[in-house]
């Protein structure tokens, strides 16, 4: 059973650098050392859909 409501709605962003223009889609990743915090949901999500980012 759930008795709380959602008081911070989770999700994923990814950031780069601001003068990085290479960037703009999960298929640009193909090939980029892309760094995760270790333990979150982010690992596995990146490991399902772009398997080919470092």
């Amino acid at each position: 059973m759930d008795f709380t409501d959602v008081y911070y709605p989770g999700g994923l962003a990814m950031f780069v650098a601001e003068n990085d223009n290479s960037v703009h889609s999960l298929n640009d990743l193909a090939g980029k050392k892309v760094a995760v915090r270790v333990g979150t949901k982010s690992v596995e999500w990146l490991r399902e859909h772009q398997p080919r980012a470092q």
